[in-house]
């Protein structure tokens, strides 16, 4: 009996990766990205107290799905594990001055300044207060729950700053033109949440049904 020669195995290798490509590209061809631009109207809705600067930034704003469908979330590769978000503390206030985080990750407070500081927020079962922390040191603080809170310094009042808690990992803020990008989903029917601490929040409809995307305005 002839036993394969090492060339004919490889060219029997590469029939079976060819082979194989219709079924990955069909695979691939299942996401999409959901894309799009934040556009500020001229006038503001504030819609609480507001940090230094944000009134006209959209990168103030979150955008974020509302929810996963339970047929879409099975099919997504999810990273294991929770997000963190790096909020700096300096005598300027909080930067970002408006930072996102889904529930069940963990925001960290790192003083970047040359004095004392101390983060707190009444946020419900996600209240805390950091204590003094000295120039340099990090204090790492656990979300749980889906809401908006103001989070303030116990040394300087006038340091104010936002933190976001989404629902899910699927949510973006957006550049200095407004654009912004969320992760890859497959194909399905999804509500977009935006929200902004000077105009209030907004939602829409969006149905990702082309692997080049889908992309939408979100006019405040």
């Amino acid at each position: 009996m002839l036993r394969p020669t090492y060339s004919s195995a490889i060219r029997r290798l590469g029939h079976c990766a060819l082979s194989l490509l219709p079924l990955v590209a069909g695979c691939a061809a299942q996401q999409g990205v959901i894309a799009g631009r934040v556009v500020l109207a001229p006038v503001m809705r504030k819609s609480m107290a507001l940090p230094r600067g944000v009134e006209r930034d959209p990168r103030a704003a979150v955008v974020y799905l509302e929810s996963i469908p339970d047929a879409q979330f099975g099919r997504m590769r999810m990273t294991p594990g929770p997000d963190a978000v790096v909020i700096d503390q300096r005598s300027s206030g909080f930067t970002p001055a408006v930072a996102a985080v889904p529930a069940g990750g963990t925001v960290v407070y790192r003083n970047r300044d040359r004095v004392f500081h101390e983060a707190f927020a009444h946020a419900g079962a996600d209240s805390f207060d950091t204590g003094q922390y000295r120039p340099g040191e990090t204090r790492s603080v656990p979300v749980r729950e889906v809401a908006r809170f103001p989070v303030f310094c116990a040394l300087h009042p006038d340091e104010l700053g936002v933190v976001v808690v989404t629902p899910n990992r699927i949510m973006a803020q957006p550049g200095h033109d407004g654009t912004f990008r969320l992760p890859a989903l497959p194909f399905g029917h999804y509500r977009v949440h935006a929200w902004h601490p000077a105009y209030g929040e907004i939602r829409r409809e969006v149905e990702l049904r082309d692997p080049r995307g889908a992309r939408i305005e979100l006019d405040f």
